[in-house]
């Protein structure tokens, strides 16, 4: 069965997007969340995904809800997203109530469509939660499925049982080298608990060595990390957290400047009509832009200072468009970043398809000023 998506229009005037058989792609919702937190969502989604393949995903951007049910089966459930809770309804029995709520999480029932027709709503999920795992187990019982969550969240750590490790970081480096790619959040953090049972292992550690990896911060090679970086246990909590949201946080600016003025960049740069997170089989494109000539940029955006491996992620872009497109010709590329290896430098005279801008901060700071009576 091959996946269509599909979109209508309800009675209300509200669109509805569709796919018929597995989730809609990140860039058909997520850029109509960019002021919401989708980590928990995203996770929650995937893990649906792998028990249930069957699963069919609905998105309605004005609700900010999911709906989702299985192939040729009567659950039901849906997920709307708040800022600071997804509120889930469930088509099962109120029956449950007390013990959704023996979870940890509470649950408010609403007298929305769902509720009357005599779904168990309301049910209070943070955002902030770290512990999916109940989320699953009931949206599955929902759904008419056995959640085999264990099993499906295992890794084959056959290769990694043998081996003893020190710290949290060998750990990372060894799975993601087995695996060629950064692992799943779920399968790190079953090893984590496998290997560091009394770590305070959480999201935030797992988005920070993704985050150093991706930058080159953490080498995933046979060698040696670089010698000036610290690992993550011996650095306090609260610092990784706010180095992690500060580089995120620069990225998504540099990114919502450049959306709307691109022409600072080069002369003439238009966005792509799905420009903003391009999906490839490469991965996310932060810019697709088109310039005068109607030929393809792909810009990458990096918070600091840009090391070998952007190189390497835009060009894998570049390439994964070619490959895409076989009618379009002189794709090029501009790597954005506060500064670049000087291997980086060297490499990009090279490529006449790609070009190096640096940005720089700046900061103004005014007094504020108060009459006092």
């Amino acid at each position: 069965m091959v996946q269509r998506i599909t979109r209508k229009q309800t009675k209300t005037g509200n669109e509805i997007i569709q796919a018929n058989l597995g989730l809609l792609p990140d860039k058909m919702w997520k850029s109509r969340m960019r002021k919401y937190p989708t980590d928990l969502l995203s996770v929650i989604r995937k893990s649906l995904l792998d028990i249930a393949p069957d699963l069919a995903e609905k998105f309605n951007p004005t609700s900010l809800y999911f709906a989702y049910r299985v192939r040729n089966g009567k659950g039901r459930a849906k997920i709307r997203v708040q800022k600071k809770f997804l509120i889930i309804d469930l088509c099962i029995s109120r029956n449950f109530t007390r013990e959704l709520e023996q979870t940890g999480f509470e649950v408010k029932h609403q007298d929305n469509f769902q509720g009357i027709a005599g779904w168990l709503t309301g049910w209070r999920i943070p955002q902030s939660t770290q512990n999916h795992e109940p989320v699953v187990k009931w949206l599955c019982k929902a759904l008419g499925r056995d959640c085999k969550l264990d099993k499906k969240a295992a890794v084959n750590t056959e290769h990694l049982n043998m081996k003893k490790y020190k710290t949290i970081k060998e750990l990372v480096i060894d799975t993601y080298m087995a695996e060629g790619k950064m692992p799943s959040y779920r399968k790190i953090t079953s090893l984590v608990r496998q290997f560091f049972p009394h770590s305070k292992w959480k999201e935030t550690h797992y988005a920070w060595y993704k985050s150093q990896i991706k930058r080159g911060n953490i080498s995933v090679s046979d060698d040696d990390a670089e010698p000036d970086f610290n690992d993550v246990e011996s650095q306090n909590e609260t610092d990784i957290e706010n180095s992690l949201e500060a580089s995120i946080s620069v990225e998504r600016d540099l990114q919502d400047y450049l959306e709307q003025r691109l022409t600072e960049l080069e002369p003439g740069l238009k966005l792509h009509k799905e420009g903003i997170e391009y999906d490839t089989d490469a991965g996310k494109i932060d810019i697709l832009a088109v310039d005068n000539e109607g030929a393809l940029v792909v810009i990458e955006i990096k918070s600091g200072k840009a090391k070998d491996n952007a190189l390497g992620q835009i060009l894998g872009y570049i390439g994964c468009l070619y490959s895409s497109r076989q009618n379009q010709k002189n794709i090029r590329g501009i790597l954005v970043a506060s500064g670049f290896d000087q291997r980086v430098i060297y490499a990009a005279k090279q490529l006449e398809n790609l070009k190096l801008v640096a940005y720089k901060l700046s900061f103004s700071f005014n007094e504020i000023q108060e009459d006092i009576d």
